[in-house]
């Protein structure tokens, strides 16, 4: 009775001057009806007002043929707020690779609710933490002193990166794409494909230009990745290329729309990066996604022996490896490949090998899947 609103219906039905009715049902009548609901209601619409719709429609039905209603009307028309709010998420996740997003749904299927509610309040607290600090998730991770899992293979499929070799595939690169981006044609392409930080170590490279340029005079070295126009390092690279005077043989790119970045790879005849450790701050390279790219689309890699980097780079298997800091061993390892066509290519095959057969989403997620399922 609380919650009848009959009373008002009849006068507003009264002063509409059309017809009134009112229904009264049991606990008996609602519960004989529940078997038949299956039956007769279909998505969109799906929630515990679908009875009381029907006993009104079975009341309708005595007098009228066709009775309208308005339920499922916000399933059908995105009437509910949490319908934008899925398309928002959506828009977040929709890059995971198909794969990788079916493990996460399995691990949070079968993990506890009160481990997935003690997790979403670690993710706020991370979140917030961002939003106060205006930093990422290396602010935390860069002052943890262990990361823990239950055991070492765990730890080594949680911690790998994958390529979508859907993506990354070797391509036909043409003129057209290379003066697009001031790369003179016929050159000997090197490539880092990296955010020009000093970590990445790219006056390295360019200090081997020099010597490169000796035996290779069509070498031309590509730096592509996001940098502040007025960016002290990215000031000393361009100072340094013209004390070396090799600015004729250096490119600066800022931005490789998605597209485009198989086909830098592929135009590519080595992709480097000897990224060094910068001990004042403890910066290291993690791993080296672009390694494997690279790989993907049939160029092999120069790293450094640093942080993660043996990771991602097996020397003479996908690429070579030298001593961060030295642009000697980089001019050397260039040479290498430069000079042996036939070793490059074969260095360039075991890569391409290599992300097929260990670091594609899909096999990263049958790693997952069998951990889990272990």
């Amino acid at each position: 009775k609380k919650y009848n609103e009959a009373i008002y219906a009849k006068e507003i039905a009264s002063f509409l001057k059309t017809n009134h009715h009112e229904l009264y049902c049991s606990k008996k009548d609602i519960l004989d009806i529940v078997p038949t609901i299956t039956s007769v209601y279909d998505e969109p619409f799906a929630d515990s007002s679908q009875i009381p719709t029907y006993l009104l429609c079975q009341l309708a039905k005595k007098n009228v043929t066709v009775s309208l209603s308005g339920d499922g009307g916000d399933e059908l028309f995105y009437g509910y707020m949490r319908y934008s709010f899925t398309q928002e998420v959506w828009n977040k996740i929709k890059f995971i690779p198909s794969p990788l997003r079916k493990v996460i749904s399995k691990l949070i299927y079968v993990t506890p609710k009160s481990t997935l509610n003690h997790l979403f309040f670690w993710i706020k607290f991370v979140v917030k933490s961002y939003q106060n600090n205006n930093k990422s998730m290396g602010f935390l991770l860069k002052r943890s002193y262990t990361l823990i899992a239950p055991s070492k293979s765990v730890m080594n499929i949680l911690l790998k990166n994958g390529v979508d070799i859907n993506r990354f595939f070797p391509s036909k690169v043409n003129d057209a794409f290379l003066q697009k981006y001031n790369i003179p044609v016929g050159s000997d392409i090197i490539l880092t494909l990296a955010r020009i930080i000093k970590r990445k170590a790219h006056d390295d490279v360019i200090k081997a230009i020099p010597d490169i340029l000796t035996e290779f005079p069509k070498a031309h070295y590509i730096i592509a990745g996001p940098h502040r126009k007025k960016d002290p390092y990215l000031h000393y690279l361009k100072q340094l290329t013209k004390e070396l005077s090799v600015e004729k043989h250096v490119t600066f790119i800022d931005f490789i729309p998605e597209e485009d970045l198989k086909k830098i790879y592929s135009a590519s005849k080595v992709y480097v990066m000897a990224s060094r450790t910068l001990h004042e701050t403890g910066d290291s390279e993690g791993f080296g996604i672009t390694f494997l790219e690279a790989n993907a689309c049939g160029c092999p890699v120069i790293g450094s022996y640093e942080g993660g980097i043996p990771d991602a780079v097996e020397n003479e298997i996908n690429g070579l490896l030298v001593p961060s800091d030295s642009p000697n061993d980089i001019s050397k390892s260039i040479k290498k490949l430069f000079s042996n066509e036939e070793y490059r290519k074969n260095i360039a095959k075991m890569g391409m090998a290599r992300v097929s057969e260990k670091f594609t989403w899909e096999k990263l997620t049958i790693q997952m899947l069998d951990m889990i399922n272990s």
